[in-house]
């Protein structure tokens, strides 16, 4: 994969850096072939605030599609193809449980105060494309627990659907999460407290088969585009 010239996007992103590019082509394996024998259906992306989480994650079309392997072909947001993969993104931060709920998995008229007609979430709204949740960390553990459900099941129902002919809809997008918190601190938290607070252990097992670590870009080689200058050299003092 590697070779003498690596596929753009992954230079773009990770330069010299081999081990980034390998996780880069980890993560690509993932958006190609989910749900196969062996492969994590979902992603887990971490990394200091600024360090692209992001923006990465808005690059996750383009790298489900196998033209851009080209080692000469642009890469980014805006050269996505026109038939790229669907993408949808949420913030899962400052939401109360209802809230949460809604987002995510959409709510029947009357679920909740001010809901007044059907609402799709996010999940469902994403098809079989790519839905990126950021601030995982902070989804309120009634919700949590949800989810974990809904992964483990590839099933769902919308909040307030639930009497005998309520509707499972399925999970059938690839679900990317984000955070720059420790999640392995935020589930010890969770054990110690007897799920009180924190961040369940079992739904962080789940969703962190794939996990892509990024680097602050202090600490990682400046990925640049074709046709720009290299980066100068500071100035000696």
């Amino acid at each position: 994969f590697l070779g003498d010239r690596p596929p753009l996007w992954t230079r773009h992103f990770a330069a010299e850096s081999e081990t980034l590019q390998n996780e880069l082509n980890k993560v690509r394996t993932v958006l190609r072939h989910a749900g196969e024998p062996g492969i994590p259906r979902d992603i887990l992306i971490t990394g200091p605030t600024g360090s692209g989480k992001s923006y990465f994650a808005k690059c996750l079309p383009a790298l489900r599609d196998a033209r851009y392997d080209d080692p000469t072909r642009p890469f980014g947001p805006a050269d996505a193809a026109a038939d790229a993969t669907p993408y949808l993104a949420g913030n899962c931060a400052s939401l109360t449980p209802d809230l949460a709920d809604a987002l995510l998995f959409g709510a029947v008229r009357g679920a909740y105060t001010g809901c007044d007609a059907d609402r799709t979430g996010l999940i469902e709204s994403a098809g079989s494309g790519i839905l990126f949740l950021d601030e995982i960390g902070e989804l309120p553990l009634e919700t949590q627990g949800k989810l974990l459900t809904a992964l483990e099941e590839r099933t769902f129902r919308r909040l307030g659907d639930t009497g005998p002919e309520a509707i499972p809809r399925t999970v059938a997008c690839t679900i990317v999460f984000g955070t720059n918190a420790d999640l392995d601190a935020a589930a010890r938290l969770w054990e110690e407290s007897h799920g009180a607070r924190g961040f369940r252990r079992d739904l962080l097992w789940r969703i962190n088969a794939c996990h892509l670590k990024l680097p602050s870009f202090r600490d990682r080689p400046a990925g640049r585009r074709p046709g720009r200058p290299p980066l100068a050299a500071p100035a000696a003092p």
